[in-house]
């Protein structure tokens, strides 16, 4: 078994309570040497180096806007882009197959978000239709409004 870098015995120092690492590996960021941990939550770059100290930089995948690799001959590059920001984290290393897998697992996150907050907003859009028609049904045995006004009004509710 190979002997783990100090790099990535760094980040595991730091992980959270039931927090798991899926994929780790030796890179590079902003020309500096470390590791890179996809967790279950978050992107962990952690270097723990002679002359720069220990450093983490991390980001919930949450707040992935997109990511991008980039092969070309001096090597691959993988592009993370934060949401509603400038800011970019710009991975280095000598393996394409790290840097894809890298690129497949933020991808998958970034869906796999996209997807809950779809459900959430549905359920949000069901329980407004649904607290309106209680509403309407109020005002229609209030007699407020009329059976034909009521149909009118439900339905253009429901077809939302």
């Amino acid at each position: 078994m190979a002997k783990k870098s100090k790099h990535i015995m760094y980040i595991e120092s730091l992980l959270k309570d039931d927090e798991e690492i899926y994929h780790v590996y030796e890179c590079i960021n902003d020309d500096v040497l470390g590791a890179l941990a996809h967790t279950d939550t978050r992107l962990i770059f952690g270097t723990d180096g002679i002359w720069t100290g220990e450093s983490i930089e991390e980001i919930d995948y949450e707040k992935i806007g997109s990511v991008e690799l980039k092969n070309n001959f001096s090597g691959s590059i993988l592009s993370i882009y934060v949401k509603n920001s400038q800011q970019v984290m710009e991975i280095k290393s000598g393996s394409r197959e790290n840097l894809s897998k890298s690129r497949s697992l933020i991808a998958d996150k970034i869906e796999e978000y996209n997807n809950d907050k779809e459900l959430i907003s549905e359920g949000k859009t069901n329980y407004f239709i649904a607290d309106e028609l209680l509403k309407l049904v109020k005002l229609k045995e209030d007699g407020h409004l009329s059976a034909a006004e009521f149909e009118l009004i439900k339905t253009k509710l429901i077809n939302q």
